[in-house]
C-alpha cells in the first residue's frame, strides 16, 4: 500500500511527534518562592551582600549599586510581606549612594566603605543567611 518513501516520512513523523511527547512532568525540583515573602527577602539579602562586595573593589561601584536600584524600584508583584520598609531602606540608600559615587571625580566618595557597610546592615534586618559574597575585579 505504502510505498518506500512514504513508510520513511510516515515513521519519520511519528518518531519526531512522539519525541516531544512524555509525562509533561520535569524531573528538575523546583520551588515555586514566587508569592514567599522570605524567600524573596532572602535573594535580595544576597543580591545586596554581592553588590556591596563587588562595589568594595570596584573602581566604578557605582554600577554594582545601580543593580540594587533597579532590583527594588520596580515592585511589581513581588512578594513584599512585612519587608517593604526595609526594601524601602535599601533603595532609598542605594539611591544616594549612586548619586554620590556618579558625583565623586574618580567614582569613589569618601566614605564609601562606611556607605556599603551601612548598606548591607540594612539588608541584614532581613530573614536568612546568605552565602559569602565573591569579590570580583574589575
Amino acid at each position: 500500500m505504502f510505498s518506500m518513501l512514504s513508510k520513511v516520512t510516515l515513521l519519520t513523523i511519528v518518531a519526531s511527534t512522539s519525541i516531544g511527547c512524555g509525562s509533561g512532568e520535569s524531573t528538575v525540583p523546583f520551588t515555586d518562592d514566587s508569592k514567599d515573602a522570605d524567600a524573596y527577602a532572602l535573594s535580595v539579602k544576597q543580591a545586596v551582600a554581592d553588590q556591596v562586595a563587588s562595589a568594595a573593589t570596584s573602581s566604578e561601584p557605582a554600577d554594582q549599586v545601580s543593580v540594587l536600584v533597579s532590583l527594588l524600584e520596580d515592585k511589581g508583584n513581588r512578594p513584599a510581606g512585612p519587608h517593604e520598609a526595609i526594601y524601602g531602606e535599601i533603595l532609598t540608600a542605594a539611591q544616594m549612594l549612586t548619586v554620590e559615587c556618579q558625583a565623586a571625580p574618580n567614582g569613589r566618595p569618601d566614605g564609601l566603605d562606611k556607605s556599603l557597610e551601612d548598606l548591607a546592615a540594612i539588608s541584614n534586618k532581613l530573614p536568612g543567611t546568605v552565602k559569602e559574597a565573591e569579590q570580583r575585579e574589575d
